[in-house]
């Protein structure tokens, strides 16, 4: 499986061995001996997440290599703890590189047994603007959180410590006594907008039941992370006051609270409607619930949460000030700023909402028998991956996607993000993947990686793009 990126690499985020913007997909560079560009047979790549300039890799672990990889700025430890390294020869001064910037993908480092982590493994990551959120697992033990980097915000969720971390992120102990015991956390999910967060978790009690909560930090001002609940405990009396200030007026929380209070759309009686999946922007954040219902927080300046409430859908997605999703019968719905065709309708006005079907353009043909699958937002840009597989499966598994699948994408194209080798912003849907050789796009690929290359996943990052293939 070979991973390629485009867009915004001023700090070598885009993992190419440069510090150069990439305006065409290329593959990604690995600091690996044998092979910089091949990883070892077997490997998945599990997920990509982008703050503001590094980028995390999550590969499978069915496979030798560490788990996480990161590239880019490393000035906040967003890319982990302090790296440090001999000057020369037998000399036991060393030089801090943590204010360097890593073009190509290394290890990421976490000494767990420090943590008391022993035995863990990481199956799930996300980053903020520059933080980063690893989720642990053990088979025999609750989850775990670690998060590092900039807490300008409270974004680490770990009060007011000005240390990059990694820190242990508390998610218990914050029940009144008279609740359930609980015994066991699992982190269902983890997503972070610019500087506010939000986890999923199902909390195993000690009575045998389950319960599925949702708790969040950060930034909340706008109302984007809904009605919080203090903290039963009378110990958390910064917690306390940090929950009591949002409630009525502008504020941001940085230790874990439980987020979006009473916020569930009505469900069938008897029936749990708990969040199901979360997409974030800079200021708003959406819920799908198990019924397939959205809700909507934070603000509406720009229209990003605008008719989203009620909707029932599959698949959402949000970039900086919009809000997109696809309906039940694979039409894809828009809206919010539109200053750089982010609604994908060829206008630029500033603000709109799009409430049909995005149309392809019209100098392009796509099979009428490919549906989208998967929608995902970087900043301000979008792409979908569209496939003939009419089989029901969640978008995020790869097996799922013949080798016909296409990749569209629109919107802001400023540092070439969209791989379609210009700059300029698509106002309406175009095809990224495949294109035609002559643009130049397959240059660094082997031959047997061109337009013959299955699409296995895509993700959006800050002014980046990301498609891997095998």
């Amino acid at each position: 499986m070979r991973l390629l990126s485009s867009g915004s690499n001023a700090r070598g985020q885009l993992g190419h061995g440069a510090l150069d913007d990439a305006h065409v997909f290329r593959e990604c560079i690995y600091q690996m001996a044998d092979c910089p560009f091949e990883l070892p047979v077997g490997t998945q790549i599990v997920q990509v997440a982008s703050g503001a300039n590094h980028t995390l890799v999550l590969f499978s672990d069915n496979t030798t290599l560490p788990r996480v990889w990161g590239c880019g700025d490393a000035s906040s430890g967003q890319l982990g703890p302090v790296l440090k390294e001999k000057k020369g020869g037998n000399s036991e001064e060393t030089v801090s590189l943590r204010f360097s910037s890593r073009t190509v993908f290394q290890p990421v480092h976490i000494d767990l047994a420090s943590m008391g982590l022993d035995g863990y493994t990481c199956n799930m990551l996300t980053c903020a603007w520059e933080s980063t959120y690893l989720v642990l697992r053990s088979l025999d033990r609750s989850d775990a959180l670690i998060s590092f980097g900039a807490n300008s915000f409270g974004e680490l969720g770990v009060g007011l410590s000005s240390h990059p971390g990694p820190h242990l992120v508390a998610l218990q102990g914050r029940e009144p006594t008279c609740c359930p015991c609980v015994s066991v956390v699992r982190i269902d999910s983890v997503d972070a907008g610019l500087h506010h967060v939000i986890v999923r978790i199902t909390e195993r009690l000690q009575n045998g039941t389950r319960r599925h909560r949702t708790m969040g930090w950060g930034v909340c001002r706008h109302g984007q992370l809904g009605t919080i609940a203090p903290p039963a405990s009378d110990s958390d009396a910064q917690l306390q006051a940090a929950a009591r200030a949002r409630n009525s007026g502008p504020s941001h929380i940085n230790l874990p609270c439980y987020v979006f209070q009473n916020s569930a759309p009505p469900s069938e009686e008897g029936k749990e409607n708990s969040v199901v999946a979360v997409a974030l922007g800079s200021s708003h954040s959406v819920l799908c619930h198990s019924s397939g219902h959205l809700r909507a927080f934070g603000t509406n300046r720009k229209l990003q949460i605008f008719g989203v409430d009620g909707v029932r859908v599959p698949h959402i997605a949000c970039t900086w000030n919009g809000t997109y999703w696809i309906g039940e019968d694979g039409a894809i719905h828009a809206t919010g700023s539109n200053t750089h065709g982010q609604l994908g309708a060829g206008t630029r006005h500033g603000l709109s909402f799009s409430s049909g079907e995005l149309q392809v353009s019209s100098n392009m043909v796509i099979s009428t028998t490919k549906m989208p699958r998967r929608i995902v937002a970087g900043s301000e840009h979008v792409l979908v991956l569209l496939s003939s597989n009419t089989e029901k499966c969640p978008a995020d598994m790869i097996h799922c996607f013949d080798e016909g699948v296409e990749v569209w994408a629109w919107g802001w194209n400023e540092h070439g993000n969209l791989g379609n080798s210009t700059t300029e912003d698509a106002l309406r849907p175009v095809r990224i993947w495949p294109q035609a050789a002559e643009n130049g796009n397959y240059a660094q690929i082997a031959d047997d990686q061109g337009d013959n290359a299955r699409v296995r996943n895509i993700w959006g990052g800050q002014g980046t793009s990301w498609i891997a293939i095998e």
